[in-house]
């Protein structure tokens, strides 16, 4: 198997046309995807072989590989075919913006017409920039993200194979259909996410064997495990990846990987496990080439240091992470963070600040209308209001929230929980216990 980033005797080997047909299309596919320096490396090698030849030449020898005979003209075609499809898939990225514009000017039915019966927009550039465009806008605007991916799909649909080779195309299409899973993933649409991912097994089989493809397609399944709730399954599948990209020398997905992983153990209620992949990712990422991303993963690693007992240093991290905040988060981040900083400060009891901060968050909600979170809020205050016997406040929170989460179709069991807190409010029954249960089990419906 040809690693990534291959070494120089491996590329030696592609100039020389002593590779099988798959290690082939993987040196190709790569220096396809513009690596400078792998380029560099192949640019040298061919230019050392080009030294000896030329100093063991006759003139006859000159003519005679001129006309096409001798091993070398073999090689002068092996790499001439590459030049010519990254030149041609650089010419390609280059148009992909303003054939995406082109695109957006119509809407999503004469933008698939477009691209089913012409021949401008089946390019490899176009299928990438696509995907690049719907992966950046999944939290923004799903719907609008998902357009953009099944768009991709049937731009990778119609790349023609000759120009890049059965195997390159089967990949794009393979990748094009990982992400169309995910961004199904995102809409909540689970079963159509499974079709994709199946699919993009399928394709990906009769592509080169590119780890890398394989890698990204187990990531996002494993986000569907976590999706729907298959913690069991979930863990195996970041392995997976994460043993393909240590393998590959890929260290910032790697650290992507093990990012994920924390989140799916914080998902699953398993804060001290989620803690140990969290620092662990935390350590490889390049925070400052990906600050949102570090900002994102340091919030996590503070949410389960304080599920986990870590309150202390749950406040320390949460100070330190108080600058970065201010420099790249809105305001809705903003009190997303002083959400969090309410949750510390009432599991170590320090009754009015918590208070304070918790308040603030929940009205910040409210005048946002997001009254999904500000009825969470309000339910760290309950808990605050029962360690404190403070029964009429409780009352008053369990009759404000009970209608909000019935709104939202959660599960049976999740709205019999909400009943019995209301009923337990009104009888001062209510423990810290059963206030922290019912926050647990809402989130999780979310």
């Amino acid at each position: 198997m040809i690693s990534i980033h291959p070494a120089e005797r491996q590329l030696e080997d592609f100039v020389f046309g002593r590779l099988d047909l798959e290690d082939n299309h993987r040196i190709v596919y790569h220096l396809l995807g513009g690596c400078p320096e792998c380029r560099r490396i192949t640019a040298e090698v061919w230019g050392r072989v080009e030294d000896g030849l030329r100093a063991i030449r006759s003139p006859v020898d000159s003519a005679a590989d001129h006309d096409g005979s001798g091993y070398a003209r073999v090689v002068d075609r092996v790499i001439d075919r590459a030049g010519q499809r990254a030149s041609k898939l650089d010419r390609e990225r280059a148009e992909a913006v303003s054939r995406m514009e082109e695109l957006s000017k119509h809407p999503v039915p004469r933008q698939l017409t477009l691209v089913r019966n012409s021949r401008r927009f089946c390019s490899w550039g176009l299928c990438e920039a696509l995907i690049q465009d719907g992966f950046g806008q999944r939290f923004d605007d799903p719907a609008v993200a998902l357009e953009r991916i099944q768009l991709a799909v049937e731009v990778a649909e119609r790349v023609p194979e000759r120009e890049y080779g059965r195997g390159l195309v089967r990949d794009l299409q393979g990748r094009a259909q990982s992400y169309l899973g995910n961004a199904l993933r995102v809409t909540s649409d689970f079963a159509r996410a499974e079709e994709a991912f199946l699919r993009a097994r399928t394709l990906l089989a009769d592509g080169t064997g590119d780890p890398l493809e394989k890698a990204l397609l187990l990531r996002f399944e494993g986000h569907l495990a976590v999706a729907v709730r298959r913690f069991e399954v979930a863990p195996g599948l970041y392995d997976q990846a994460l043993e393909i990209y240590r393998q590959c020398g890929e260290k910032g997905a790697e650290a992507t990987t093990l990012l994920d992983k924390g989140y799916a153990f914080a998902t699953a209620d398993r804060p001290a496990d989620a803690v140990t992949y969290l620092e662990e990712g935390l350590l490889r990422l390049d925070t400052v080439a990906e600050p949102r991303r570090a900002l994102a993963a340091r919030h996590n690693l503070v949410v389960c240091l304080n599920a986990s007992g870590r309150h202390d240093e749950a406040l320390r991290r949460l100070e330190e992470l108080r600058p970065s905040y201010r420099q790249l988060g809105d305001r809705l981040n903003l009190l997303r963070l002083r959400w969090l900083e309410g949750e510390i400060l009432e599991s170590l009891e320090r009754t009015f600040p918590a208070e304070e901060a918790l308040l603030e968050a929940r009205e910040g909600f409210m005048a946002r209308e997001m009254a999904w979170e500000a009825a969470l809020v309000a339910l760290d205050l309950a808990a605050l209001f029962v360690r404190t016997l403070r029964p009429r406040e409780v009352r008053r929170i369990a009759a404000e929230i009970l209608p909000v989460f019935e709104s939202r179709r959660v599960g049976r069991e999740t709205v019999a929980a909400l009943i019995a807190f209301h009923q337990a409010a009104q009888i001062e029954a209510v423990s810290v216990g059963m206030v922290r249960e019912l926050a647990s089990a809402l989130r999780r419906a979310r």
